[in-house]
This record gives C-alpha cells, structure tokens and sequence, in this order.
C-alpha cells in the first residue's frame, strides 16, 4: 500500500512539473499499459467474470488520467494532490455501502471522516490562499469520485479474478492495458500524430 502510495505521488509530481500536462500525464497512462500488458500475458488468466469489470475500470481510468493532466495548471501539487486522493476513500466506503452493501465499521468510519476533514481544510487553506482556484478544485472533486469509482469497480473485479494473488493482479494488469487502448485514439484525435516525437 505505501509503495503503490509513493508510486502514485511520484508520477503526480512529474505531471505537475512537466510544461505540458496533458501530454505527461498520457504518456504515464502508454507505459503504464505497455508493461501492464507484457505483465498480463505473463500472469495466469483471470475469471471471465471479471470482463465488465476490466472494460468499466479502464473507462474510468481514461477519465482520471484526462483530469489528471487539468488538475495541476492551476495549483500547487500540496493542495490538489491531497484533495484528490483524499475524498476518495469517503466516496468509496459510500459507493461499496450502496452497491455491495459492505458497510464500514465505526472505527473505520471515523478515520475516514477525520480524514476528509483534514484534507477539506487543506483544500479551503489553499483556496483563500490562491493555491488552487474554484474551477481546479471542482476538477480535484471529481477526479475523486473517479478514484473512488475505480477502486470499488478493481476491488470487486480482484476478488472475482481467481483463486491466487496473481490472478487479481492479472485483472488489474488487463484493466490497465486496456486503459491505454482505449486512450489512444483519443490522444491521437486530441494532439495528432505527432506525440509520438514528443
């Protein structure tokens, strides 16, 4: 979990810093996708079961990584970064609640609250402080909801992968190479071909 943490807040900041974000952000989408494939063909098939899962995940991860590109044009990676990842597991607890009725405990549910109520202040602190703007903070909010869509679609989809830990990861490599497909032509309409001399 730290590892996939830290993995997560070192390609945000590589988006943040880079002069075209849109077109760093897709490319961490294309490598991404390319060693996800090469990983899926080595891993053991997962349950066909989880088909709609793979193609419903990567849908949403083309979103996210869109949004992802928006969000840091007009704000600090301290503020944005925090505010994104931060809602999601609130949204997540509320989405497993309704769609799979798997319903938090007490304790837990607190620390998702104290949670966003850090992270909320965060996201006020950086807007009276022109750190992030109304329209980047709206973007923050629903790239939140993606992550939390996302991670309850994967979540679900790994359990039904298989028997093995390797069949899950095999579930999130196909969702992640499709990911990258269906971003393609998309990249391609928006920038042409020649992103790839970019």
């Amino acid at each position: 979990m730290l590892g996939a943490a830290l993995l997560h807040a070192l390609w945000n900041s590589l988006v943040k810093s880079a002069d075209d974000k849109f077109l760093t952000s897709a490319r961490v989408c294309m490598w991404c996708a390319l060693i996800a494939f090469a990983a899926a063909l080595a891993l053991p098939m997962p349950s066909a079961a989880t088909a709609p899962f793979v193609a419903a995940s990567a849908v949403i991860h083309v979103v996210y990584f869109i949004l992802v590109g928006r969000l840091y044009r007009n704000a600090d990676l301290s503020v944005a970064y925090p505010l994104m990842r931060g809602f999601a597991p609130l949204i997540a607890a509320a989405i497993a609640a309704v769609a799979l009725h798997e319903i938090p405990s007490p304790l837990g549910l607190a620390g998702v609250l104290v949670l966003v109520a850090g992270v909320a202040t965060m996201g006020l602190s950086g807007l009276k402080h022109g750190r992030i703007d109304r329209a980047t903070l709206v973007v923050a909010l629903v790239n939140s909801a993606m992550i939390a869509i996302y991670s309850v679609i994967d979540g679900e989809g790994g359990r039904l992968a298989g028997p093995t830990a390797l069949h899950a990861f095999a579930y999130n490599a196909w969702a992640d190479a499709l990911t990258g497909a269906l971003y393609l032509p998309l990249l391609l309409a928006y920038r042409g071909a020649g992103i790839a001399r970019n």
